[in-house]
């Protein structure tokens, strides 16, 4: 009987250790999360501050007729290139389309766009089913040939680029709200 209270007890001492090392455990797991949390918090209040005195420079630089987004100053070009604000990306939903050419040949592309603001965003989704149509449109106007080729492809992005410029009022498809387009995915069979 004496050997079965022993069992016992070394159950539970056991028991014990394992429970609170995983207490110990979730703990500094959540201490660290904590203090990263609060560095990178700090981090983007610092990174808001600068943008707001940056957003006050480019104002006052507009006053004058000069664009102060694409021209770093010189003493602290490198510095605002550095702290620059992350790219905005958004996918679109990929489009299907038979290609031209008699052929039955059809395509699925999938793109993601590059814009300028955070605000292109909301425009862009606005916009959105006059931007898959017209690039249905576009798309559908192309033959398998074209498109098999390196530079089909590259004349394709800066095309489907310029179309989504225009639907978005672009006065210069060129340079409107998207600074990039990417095929993040392109099947023709």
């Amino acid at each position: 009987m004496s050997e079965e209270k022993k069992s016992g007890g070394g159950n539970k001492k056991t028991l014990m250790i394992i429970v609170i090392a995983v207490v110990l455990t979730a703990a500094l797991a959540g201490g660290g999360a904590w203090f990263f949390m609060q560095k990178s918090a700090a981090a983007a209040a610092k990174a808001a501050k600068k943008g707001g005195e940056h957003a006050a420079s480019e104002g006052e630089a507009d006053a004058h007729g000069e664009d102060a987004a694409h021209e770093p100053d010189a003493e602290g070009g490198a510095e605002d290139a550095a702290h620059a604000a992350p790219p905005v990306f958004q996918p679109l939903e990929p489009i299907v389309v038979n290609l031209a050419g008699g052929s039955e040949a059809i395509m699925r592309v999938a793109i993601t766009v590059q814009l300028k603001t955070e605000k292109d965003k909301e425009k862009l989704t606005a916009y959105t089913p006059k931007i898959q149509g017209d690039l249905m449109l576009l798309f559908s106007g192309k033959t398998q040939e074209e498109l098999l080729t390196v530079e089909g492809k590259l004349k394709l992005i800066e095309e489907t680029k310029e179309t989504i410029n225009t639907a978005l009022g672009a006065k210069n498809p060129k340079k409107g709200s998207i600074k990039e387009v990417s095929f993040t995915e392109m099947i023709i069979q």
